[in-house]
């Protein structure tokens, strides 16, 4: 995700900087309507970011979604944005779940509500599935899980979970739950080694993983450059392993050596 303006827009005008954006990007503008309601549940409440960016590029098209802030305070039970995907309250309240963000991609119209959870159980992830139609992918999300987390137990260091829908229809598209990396394992060092122990095992394709964070190999500072994890499960396709990457630049090279190559 990316900063759509510089430090010294005002919170409240970066949600319609974003819908500019993504015009200039996509040559078309996106939903008025849901600007208006983004720019509705905003109004008059403290934010801390207002909004971000973010885009997903491959060989056929590209993708660009929209990330609002949802503030504290902000209702969604009625809310233009999100139909019937909370009327009968927040998902696990046990859990003191609170939406904190809400998503949009333009293109498909997909919509997406992150929500901010704590004490996660096996027997919370069991009930969101089941919930929302998502059952039957259960073992399975469990399993990975826990691969990823080394042992059974750790479900607690979940930081929160995601709904994604059509703006269309009530049914939950996918369901994705997020931790942070540094929390599971330390340093990107330890992230890393952890991480391509993983793939190897389970016969993942990570070469361009690998590639992009050797800088990191001893890396056991505080600076942090892998971010959030995140299992997503949806009806089409295995349950998703994705991992947050903010790609460290080469040292610069002594000169007379030539140039480093850097990810961008």
């Amino acid at each position: 995700m990316l900063e759509v303006t510089g430090p010294e827009a005002p919170e409240h005008r970066r949600v319609s900087e974003a819908f500019c954006l993504y015009e200039k990007l996509a040559g078309h503008r996106p939903s008025a309507e849901v600007e208006r309601s983004v720019l509705e549940m905003q109004c008059n409440r403290e934010l801390f970011y207002g909004a971000w960016f973010g885009g997903a590029h491959g060989m056929a098209s590209d993708r660009y979604k929209i990330y609002a802030e949802i503030p504290k305070g902000a209702s969604l039970d009625k809310d233009k944005l999100v139909p019937d995907l909370l009327k009968h309250g927040p998902p696990l309240p046990h859990c003191r779940s609170l939406p904190v963000m809400f998503g949009f991609q333009p293109d498909s119209d997909v919509r997406e509500v992150y929500f901010r959870a704590a004490g996660l159980a096996e027997e919370d992830l069991g009930m969101l599935l089941w919930s929302n139609g998502l059952g039957h992918r259960y073992r399975e999300t469990l399993e990975l899980m826990e691969a990823v987390f080394g042992r059974p137990g750790r479900m607690a260091a979940l930081e929160g979970f995601s709904l994604a829908f059509d703006s269309g229809h009530s049914s939950v598209k996918a369901v994705s739950l997020f931790a942070q990396a540094t929390v599971l394992f330390g340093n990107d060092a330890h992230v890393r080694r952890t991480l391509l122990q993983i793939g190897r095992s389970r016969n993942w394709e990570l070469t361009l993983y690998e590639q992009a964070t050797e800088p990191l190999q001893d890396r056991d500072d505080l600076l942090r450059h892998q971010g959030v994890i995140a299992w997503i499960v949806s009806h089409q396709g295995p349950v998703e392993f994705r991992i947050g990457l903010r790609p460290p630049s080469q040292p610069s090279p002594p000169p007379g050596e030539g140039a480093v190559v850097r990810i961008r």
